[in-house]
């Protein structure tokens, strides 16, 4: 449940690193040594993550985006919006050659699937060092791939500052291709927009020991202690214990008990 392994990061990465040619300088190099040196593992704390998923998105963007810019703007937004749908067709299109790789633009030159790949990784640490900056100190994953718990009324910037009703940022690994799943928009990156609603542990012969945490907190009241009690936790890759004896709840004093006396 917590682990940020990404075996779509594995599969792609070495025909990435195919496409240094030795002569990089600057973030370009350094970016090359991130991902050489990476386990594919999205920590929070991981430059190479961050490159990776900067050079994913401009390559389905290279490889895509041309023919789907033909029809309009829209198709490719759309296109770029169903992750597990062209996430799939870049392992079909990197096992083999594809009319897709070529672009149609480039009238007196046939790209080949390396062309679009160095051209991506390019693009990619650009797009990094124009949003985070030059310094790579400043590419973790977890500052980009911030999660933030968003209560529907907290559009009005009012009621959010009076309330305090949004839980978060909180630094946040993983991605969609992860078990410890945090998707984000390939339109616009890197804010987490998907995750885990629960998590939960079950022994079916013990379940009074059973291990459950959720995002934020069982109460909807934004002054309650329990509106966000349990962020930190499950952000921290924590469990709180669920009782299900009943025996044991209503004599334990782990637990305060309302007792009602109706009167007859």
């Amino acid at each position: 449940q917590l682990d940020h392994t990404s075996r779509f990061a594995i599969e792609v990465l070495p025909h990435i690193l195919m496409t240094e040619v030795g002569n990089e300088k600057d973030n370009l190099k350094k970016a090359y040594k991130f991902l050489k040196n990476w386990d594919g593992v999205e920590s929070v704390d991981s430059e190479a993550t961050l490159v990776f998923h900067s050079i994913i998105r401009n390559f389905v963007l290279g490889v895509y985006g041309d023919e789907l810019g033909l029809l309009g703007k829209n198709y490719i937004d759309s296109f770029m919006r169903l992750k597990y749908l062209h996430s799939r067709n870049i392992r079909e299109v990197l096992k083999k050659s594809s009319s897709w790789v070529d672009n149609i633009y480039t009238k007196k030159k046939y790209e080949i699937i390396s062309d679009v790949l160095r051209d991506a990784v390019v693009k990619g640490v650009k797009d990094i060092e124009e949003k985070y900056g030059p310094n790579t100190s400043n590419w973790k994953w977890g500052d980009a791939h911030s999660l933030t718990h968003k209560h529907l009324l907290s559009k009005s910037s009012l009621l959010e500052k009076l309330f305090s009703l949004n839980v978060g940022p909180f630094r946040s690994g993983g991605s969609s291709k992860s078990p410890n799943a945090g998707g984000y928009s390939y339109n616009d990156p890197f804010e987490q927009k998907s995750g885990a609603s629960m998590r939960r542990i079950v022994d079916l012969s013990n379940m009074n020991e059973t291990q459950c945490i959720i995002p934020t907190g069982q109460s909807g009241i934004s002054n309650s202690p329990h509106y966000r009690d349990q962020a930190e936790m499950f952000h921290g890759g924590l469990y709180r214990t669920t009782r299900f004896n009943e025996e044991y709840i209503r004599s334990s004093s782990e637990f305060k008990h309302l007792i009602l006396n109706p009167e007859l």
